[in-house]
């Protein structure tokens, strides 16, 4: 706990300097982001930064992530010798919504299985977060949302993230 770790098949060994003071007490979910500025890998929680660590103590390639309780971890994945054109590209999924505006209901077709769709309102907030799909359709219930503009984002399985708008009336 209170640092950054790199885990391979050996176990964890800390590579970020040791926070001696908790990022986090309680059991709520927070906002955790890495953020890579250079060489350098900063990690955030609640918008505050927490830790960084450079490239060389992570090792030539593999993962780090971060986490607490029940909160997701999330990932940045580095392999020494790779620039940008070494990367795959992800394929931007794509789908449709129908009907838009919406009424009670609004249908999401997707080209490829969705992993996440996640709906937000004009000002950003998030209304609905849907994960592991597991279909390249959906059904969602907009009962409970009002009148308004709102976004929803969809990722497939092997793409990036896809934003449209929708009414909901």
């Amino acid at each position: 706990i209170n640092g950054i770790y790199l885990v391979d098949t050996t176990g964890a060994v800390e590579v970020g300097d040791l926070n001696t003071t908790p990022a986090v007490s309680d059991t709520a979910y927070h906002d955790y982001r890495l953020v890579r500025a250079g060489s350098t890998l900063t990690a955030y929680i609640d918008g505050t930064e927490y830790l960084s660590v450079t490239d060389d103590a992570l090792g030539t390639e593999g993962g780090i992530g971060m986490g607490s309780y029940n909160d997701i971890a999330l990932f940045d994945d580095f392999a020494e010798g790779e620039g940008p054109s070494a990367v795959n590209e992800l394929i931007q999924t794509n789908f449709k919504i129908y009907p838009n505006p919406a009424g009670d209901y609004l249908n999401v077709d997707a080209d490829n299985i969705i992993q996440e769709l996640v709906i937000t309102n004009i000002i950003g907030q998030e209304m609905l977060t849907i994960r592991d799909i597991g279909s390249r359709s959906t059904l969602i219930n907009t009962t409970g949302f009002k009148n308004g503009i709102y976004f929803i984002t969809v990722c497939g399985i092997d793409g990036s993230p896809s934003t449209d708008k929708f009414i909901k009336k």
